[in-house]
């Protein structure tokens, strides 16, 4: 058959079944829009931290960071160049900051570099200015962080909030997007880096060295920065933070995950409901044809058309309603992510995403138009005259086995292997859709023999109408049964994650009545040091009864950010009782009290197979050993401020 035949007789064929045509559409553009959007609110919570990254670190491919915020001397930064093997290596200071300007303020990531940095060519810096402006010290910030916080002009005064103190800097330049790309949306000030170090306290210290390496040198300067390290310094990649982040944003990729795939199926369940209606068409259509005398491969080539037509519309269209979910109602960047890491506001939409979705799409349509193709393959050309509905006891018999196999593999990942969530969630799922029909028949089987009792036609009419397009039945039942399942299943685990952060904000607060921190959204861990000059003036105030102070910061500890927590020793409560899993609560308090003890995560404990009493070794600046005296649910480990301070 010529292809313009095709395309004639497929003209033909639309004019008498286009409302159904328009509903498949509607039906694969659902599926492909939510898809697409939680496709890119992934990609870009994952991308946000991995751009900002590279815009900073360039070429470099090592680095050496400190273990705290306090940083460490720049003098290791002239041990670092004068290390064999190494070809560039750029000091860095960084520092969680609020930027403060007329219209409002804006949580940042302060940070300072000379021009050995843009050196590197990281997209961030390679155009901003990183040297003293008429020996005045100057920030460079993004355009829109200037507009969120009014000042937009050059010479315009911007209030710093870090590490406890206020200063002033100027404004030297914004950057824009034709400039620095998709990096646009970091939350970040550039500043020179002497003057960074005033900013942030941090005179005479850096936060990070990024190295690069002369080529096929990469292993012997590591070896050479771990010793200059000593222990009391991490050496990792340059793209630690990223591998840090995916670690720390797996639960919200399993959440986004889930849903694709929900929404996925929803969308496919929309397009096959839309196709059942033109089943009877397609299958006459087949019966022309092949008594016409055309070959089941000239017939899938007919309906390949309508596949592929079909596929693209709706694709399209899905494309564009993705790309205004993503805008509107989908945010890639989660607050309790935020006050660990440097997130941007940017979306990143990968020709990856675009691919899967579009992918998804065809293949949605295809498996729905190609649905007779046991009937084109079928020696009999009469073979489609006939209404296959699979509805016999063989078959029933299969789907109830498989069905069970899929529920027994969900509970036995729900008790022994609870991280493949997701594995379990898809095996529900399967199940829920092989065991369907089983309790539709045993209805549609009660409606019949109650029917009798019921002084009307619907009961009889009803049932035999579902009876006798027991596929469409079937297909309207998943279609409401996963969505329903959808919404339960996404709302509980948004549910579970608002309550989770809800208990620990309490816990934290339980301990006393008014904090003091240093500002901005960012330090929502209060994790940001400050110097506490003010506790003094603090315990003069009228009505206050005491003052203490509470320790805490963020810590890389392997793969893995910790939030280490060192709450005065005379709080009361010292360990949230509902968070301790595993020790006794009276004895672990007590340990803690008396110093050399610490309450640990269960992610931790579990990867570390570590037991109450053991011993367990903190990689902090001055590595310290402590004793395990409990297991809580935090991902972060909680001890005294007396271990603090040693």
């Amino acid at each position: 058959m010529k292809f313009s035949n095709v395309v004639h007789l497929y003209r033909v064929r639309l004019r008498a079944r286009l409302l159904q045509e328009c509903f498949a559409i509607v039906g694969i553009a659902a599926g492909v829009g939510l898809l697409f959007a939680s496709q890119i609110a992934s990609s870009s919570l994952s991308s946000s931290v991995g751009k900002l990254n590279s815009g900073i670190v360039g070429r470099a491919t090592l680095q050496i960071t400190a273990r705290d915020a306090h940083g460490f001397d720049e003098r290791v930064l002239a041990q670092v160049r004068h290390t064999p093997g190494v070809r560039l290596a750029a000091g860095l200071v960084e520092a969680s900051a609020n930027a403060v300007g007329p219209k409002g303020s804006e949580s940042v990531q302060l940070v300072g570099a000379d021009e050995s940095l843009t050196q590197l060519g990281g997209a961030l810096v390679k155009r901003a200015a990183l040297t003293p402006f008429a020996g005045l010290g100057a920030v460079v910030l993004p355009a829109p962080v200037a507009r969120t916080i009014g000042v937009t002009k050059f010479g315009k005064i911007v209030t710093f909030q870090v590490a406890g103190q206020n200063a002033e800097a100027a404004l030297y330049a914004q950057l824009y997007e034709k400039q620095i790309g998709a990096l646009i949306n970091s939350p970040i000030a550039l500043a020179p880096l002497e003057y960074s170090q005033e900013l942030a306290g941090l005179k005479g210290h850096l936060s990070r060295i990024l190295i690069e390496p002369a080529p096929g040198q990469g292993a012997q300067v590591r070896a050479a920065l771990v010793r200059l390290a000593a222990g009391r310094l991490d050496v990792e990649s340059s793209n630690h933070d990223e591998k840090l982040f995916a670690l720390a944003a797996a639960a919200s990729n399993q959440s986004t995950a889930l849903f694709a795939v929900i929404s996925a199926l929803v969308g496919f369940l929309f397009a096959f409901n839309a196709m059942l209606l033109t089943v009877p068409q397609r299958r006459r259509l087949i019966v022309d044809l092949r008594r016409d005398g055309y070959t089941p491969a000239a017939v899938i080539a007919v309906l390949l058309l309508d596949a592929v037509v079909l596929g693209l519309i709706a694709t399209a269209l899905g494309l564009l309603l993705g790309d205004e979910l993503s805008i509107h109602l989908f945010h890639a960047n989660p607050g309790y992510l935020s006050s660990a890491f440097a997130l941007g506001s940017q979306r990143v939409v990968s020709s990856r995403s675009v691919a899967i979705t579009a992918g998804g799409g065809m293949l949605a349509a295809c498996v729905a138009v190609l649905s007779p193709l046991r009937d084109i393959l079928s020696r009999d050309p009469l073979a489609a005259t006939t209404l296959k509905e699979g509805s016999g006891g063989s078959s029933n018999r299969w789907l109830v086995i498989g069905g069970l196999l899929a529920l027994a593999l969900t509970l036995g990942i729900l008790l022994f292997a609870p991280a493949a969530a997701i594995v379990g969630m898809v095996s529900l799922i399967a199940a829920l859709l092989l065991l369907l029909p089983v309790p539709l028949g045993a209805t549609l089987t009660l409606v019949k023999r109650l029917a009798p009792a019921v002084t009307s036609v619907v009961p009889h009419i009803a049932v035999m109408e579902l009876r006798s397009g027991r596929a469409r039945a079937v297909a309207i039942a998943a279609t409401g049964a996963i969505a329903v399942f959808g919404a339960v299943s996404i709302q509980g685990a948004h549910g579970d994650l608002l309550k989770g952060l809800e208990n620990a904000a309490a816990d934290t607060n339980a301990a006393t009545d008014v904090w003091v921190s240093a500002a901005g959204s960012s330090n929502l861990l209060m994790t940001a040091p400050f110097a506490p000059t003010a506790q003094g003036k603090i315990a003069a105030v009228p009505g206050v009864r005491s003052v203490a102070l509470y320790r805490g910061g963020l810590l890389d500890e392997g793969d893995r950010r910790i939030w280490v927590m060192a709450p005065p020793r005379d709080a009361r409560p010292l360990i949230p009782p509902t968070q301790l899993i595993e020790g006794n609560l009276t004895q672990a308090d007590a340990h803690l009290r008396e110093g050399g003890w610490a309450v640990v995560s269960l992610a931790i404990v579990e990867e570390r197979h570590l037991h109450i009493g053991r011993p367990l070794t903190i990689h902090a600046p001055y590595p310290t050993t402590f004793r395990l005296g409990g297991k809580h649910e935090h991902r972060l480990g909680a001890g005294s401020d007396h271990d603090q301070r040693r």
